[in-house]
């Protein structure tokens, strides 16, 4: 009797992989995005409402490109989108701590 090789651990892979170019892309135009909206307003209130617009226009645009387009742009979106809700968040406490509400 001939022992028959032992098959190897099953192999999967990603069907759609996550590129660095597509990436860096996404992250790309997310940055510009968000920098033409943040140049558009010059106080804080404006930064904050532009951004947190910015950013629902930007995870609607990153969802839809996670269903339908390339995934590696629309995680250089969200990664982007992440950051500067963040910044805006920072900017929105710092106002806050200091007894002023900015969204009002």
């Amino acid at each position: 009797m001939m022992p028959y090789p032992r098959p190897g651990r099953p192999h999967f892979r990603e069907p759609h992989p996550v590129r660095l170019p597509a990436l860096a892309a996404g992250a790309g135009a997310a940055a510009v995005w968000f920098l033409l909206f943040a140049f558009v307003w010059g106080g804080a209130v404006g930064y904050a409402w532009l951004t947190i617009l910015a950013g629902v226009v930007a995870a609607l645009a990153a969802g839809l490109l996670a269903l339908r387009g390339d995934r590696g742009v629309a995680v250089g979106i969200a990664l982007v989108a992440g950051f500067a809700l963040a910044a805006a968040g920072v900017v929105l406490t710092t106002y806050w701590v200091r007894g002023d509400w900015l969204l009002w």
